[in-house]
């Protein structure tokens, strides 16, 4: 995270923490509910549950197809080079010229075939944690009614943490009930 970021997560945990202290003065005022405050961790819930493992896994699964594939040109395209640098002196420079262009553009090719698969594996990848996310917010909701919350705020603008309001390890335990898996489409690549 850059200093900018530091910066914004800083204000925005300030402000929180303002609105939080002066939560009483207005409740009197205004008669708010008391604050019921859950903490939750969301990377830690993208990172472990069993449906973000899983993705993963699957995402790994493409990207190893992939890798096989681009090896596979790739040796042939040093095979090729191979020839090409054999066949330098027993080419016209005009010949060889032409044949050197020509694997330069299967090169470029390739990198772009590369380039291709690495940005449709990201978008498979965001696609499917997006649509993990769709049922996490609507858990999350779930469980902050259950456990009487009226405000879950992510643990990255919690700058004390006091033990019993950290909800992460019960959200993950039951988004691993309710979504055990999310489906990743297979990667789009030309």
């Amino acid at each position: 995270m850059g200093a900018n970021g530091m910066k914004r997560g800083f204000r925005r945990g300030l402000v929180l923490a303002l609105l939080l202290a002066l939560l009483p003065a207005v409740a009197g005022a205004q008669k708010l509910p008391e604050a019921r405050i859950g903490i939750l961790d969301i990377d830690t819930v993208m990172r472990d549950s069993a449906a973000a493992k899983d993705i993963r896994r699957q995402i790994d699964g493409y990207r190893s197809a992939y890798q096989a594939d681009i090896k596979k040109a790739e040796g042939k395209l040093k095979e090729e080079e191979a020839t090409l640098k054999r066949q330098r002196a027993s080419l016209a420079p005009a010949a060889f010229a032409k044949r050197r262009t020509a694997f330069e553009k299967r090169v470029i090719a390739l990198q772009r075939k590369v380039n291709r698969r690495t940005k449709a594996l990201d978008t498979a990848y965001n696609k499917a944690m997006a649509e993990l996310r769709k049922p996490l917010w609507k858990l999350i909701d779930q469980m902050s009614k259950e456990l009487g919350y009226n405000l879950v705020i992510d643990n990255r603008h919690v700058f004390i943490k006091l033990d019993g309001y950290d909800i992460t390890r019960q959200v993950v335990a039951r988004l691993d009930k309710t979504v055990p898996k999310v489906k990743v489409a297979k990667p789009a690549t030309k």
